[in-house]
């Protein structure tokens, strides 16, 4: 499954950058991870638009089921607390931006 990941990092609120990539747990988590420390919001959707996860300031909001809302919290969480260099190491994804 396709997904959208839009990184948030402008003054009014709308998305700077647009990507397109392969929604597994791994990736989505990749993606929080790459951009999360600069910029303000990020966004995942699938391709119809519809919401799977927000992160905001260190905070989920998720729109999918709490199974795979646990599993993308838990990889984001131990990518950041428990294995940070591992994760780096294995998390070298290509990301298609979209102009």
């Amino acid at each position: 499954m396709r997904v959208i990941g839009y990184v948030f990092d402008q003054p009014n609120g709308c998305y700077q950058y647009k990507y397109y990539f392969e929604g597994s747990l791994q990736k989505i988590s990749t993606f929080i991870l790459q951009n999360r420390m600069k910029c303000k919001k990020i966004t995942i959707t699938d391709i119809a638009d519809c919401l799977i996860c927000t992160y905001d300031d260190g905070i989920f909001y998720f729109g999918v089921n709490t199974e795979v809302a646990e599993a993308i919290v838990q990889m984001v969480n131990e990518a950041i607390y428990l294995k940070p260099i591992q994760f780096k190491l294995n998390s070298d994804y290509d990301m298609e931006e979209i102009e």
